[in-house]
């Protein structure tokens, strides 16, 4: 459950002074409530899944602490942090709001993988190893995979609004082929059954904010639950059709003409036919029509 911790400014989480200039000047006076539970699962070393509203902006608070981890190093050398994203035009304000963070931090650089950029140039990003690279996960993905690139040293993996991924699966695989003693933090802004159960296996035990742990076996989101619902009514209501059908049987049993049906055996398939007679001749025709079908069977025997 999301607890409101206390008002804090941002020098409350030792950030150093060129991160504390960039956020006066970016208009950031104090992280909000979601921002500091964020904050303070990074930097207890935690994996995070949180899950806020993209107003909240709870990937910011992500990147803050990880900007001022780089920000610590003489010159960052490689990628230190990857962000994914879900397409091009977020791609582009993500990397514009972090090029903002890390303006004053020495040596430091951003990359950005675009779906409307040359293929070249994509590779020639990832190449060079910018300090902050940005990505939606199935581009990032094909680049790796066409040219056996793996990222080394990273220190988080990031990846914000993760429902709207063209395909989720390809963050696992990202993650399976990256190293580094990396946090992973994710940012649901939508969850439900289909992606928290890809989420899962991204993390091992996050800090989860905004929402419970969850459990692939038992948690399902309100319209899994309504279909549910509507299935069980559909098997009552099916089951008490059925009730009322057997009860009504046996009363016409008793007080009027039964349907009975009788199968023949034939050559080619069987035949169903329907005798509707009163009770009482019901067992002398069904004696009869078995006589019939069993006059036949030497006939298919023969063949």
């Amino acid at each position: 459950m999301r607890i409101n911790p206390p008002n804090v400014s941002f020098q409350t989480y030792r950030l150093k002074g060129s991160l504390l200039t960039a956020l006066k000047d970016l208009r950031m006076e104090e992280p909000n409530p979601v921002q500091k539970q964020v904050m303070k699962a990074v930097m207890a070393g935690r994996d995070v899944v949180v899950a806020s509203l993209l107003k909240e902006h709870a990937e910011r608070a992500a990147l803050i602490m990880a900007m001022n981890e780089i920000a610590k190093e003489p010159e960052p050398v490689g990628t230190k942090v990857l962000v994914l994203t879900s397409d091009d035009s977020r791609a582009n304000k993500a990397a514009a709001w972090i090029g903002k963070l890390g303006k004053n931090v020495e040596g430091f650089t951003t990359g950005t993988l675009l779906e409307t950029q040359d293929p070249k140039e994509n590779l020639d990003m990832v190449s060079r190893g910018p300090t902050v690279l940005v990505s939606a996960p199935e581009l990032l993905q094909q680049v790796m995979r066409m040219h056996g690139i793996r990222l080394f040293g990273l220190q988080m993996i990031l990846a914000e609004n993760v429902a709207k991924y063209k395909e989720p699966a390809a963050v696992r695989s990202i993650l399976e082929s990256a190293s580094g003693l990396f946090r992973r933090v994710i940012h649901v802004a939508r969850p439900n059954n289909v992606i928290m159960d890809e989420v899962i296996q991204w993390v091992g035990d996050p800090e989860w904010i905004g929402l419970d742990p969850w459990n692939a076996s038992s948690e399902e989101t309100e319209p899994a639950q309504s279909q549910a619902a509507a299935e069980g009514k559909g098997e009552a209501e099916g089951k008490g059709e059925a009730e009322g059908k057997s009860e009504g049987e046996a009363e016409g049993k008793a007080s009027k003409p039964t349907k009975v049906s009788v199968t023949l055996i034939g050559k080619p398939k069987k035949k169903v036919v329907n005798l509707t007679q009163d009770p009482r001749e019901a067992k002398t025709n069904t004696a009869a029509a078995n006589g019939d079908a069993s006059s036949q069977a030497p006939a298919d025997g023969a063949e």
